[in-house]
């Protein structure tokens, strides 16, 4: 499994902040354009890849997934209706160690949201199994009992690459 964590924002409004983020493989933070606190999952993970594509980082990109919650904490669909919303990062690739160290949300002037950001080293965070090496296939059968086998693959395929389609 690939490293995971969270961004929670709690009464999303209009303002915005700014991530800070500093990679185990540097010694200056990385700083974010201004992202708005009720952001869309895709704008979201634009700002992340600009962090973790780099092969400086993780040399991954992200997928961003976002759940909102009501007041009483059900999931809802309804954005105005929403009074938290939950981001679920996810590295696209598994890597050795952790892609960040250290990740603080800088508020640009007054805003009524408050952010946490559970790092995939803390408590309710996911860190990355290690990465696969090496070269590998994949062998299925049909519903004909028919033995398939795929092509040889790099490790470093992803998975979200790799689809198989019984004929």
């Amino acid at each position: 499994m690939a490293e995971q964590w969270t961004i929670t924002v709690n009464n999303p409004s209009t303002g915005k902040y700014k991530l800070s983020m500093k990679s185990p493989k540097e010694t200056k933070a990385w700083l974010s354009g201004e992202i708005p606190c009720n952001a869309h999952p895709d704008l979201l993970r634009d700002h992340l890849n600009q962090f973790f594509a780099s092969h400086l980082r993780a040399n991954s990109p992200v997928s961003v997934k976002l759940e909102m919650y009501d007041q009483a904490g059900v999931l809802t669909t309804t954005s105005n209706l929403a009074k938290k919303y939950v981001y679920t990062i996810r590295l696209m690739r598994r890597i050795t160690g952790f892609s960040f160290t250290t990740a603080s949300a800088l508020p640009i002037g007054a805003i009524t949201s408050t952010i946490q950001i559970v790092k995939p080293s803390d408590e309710g965070g996911v860190a990355s199994s290690a990465p696969l090496t090496g070269k590998f296939t994949i062998q299925c059968k049909d519903k004909n009992d028919v033995l398939h086998t795929s092509p040889v693959m790099n490790f470093d395929t992803s998975d979200e690459v790799v689809r198989v389609t019984f004929l």
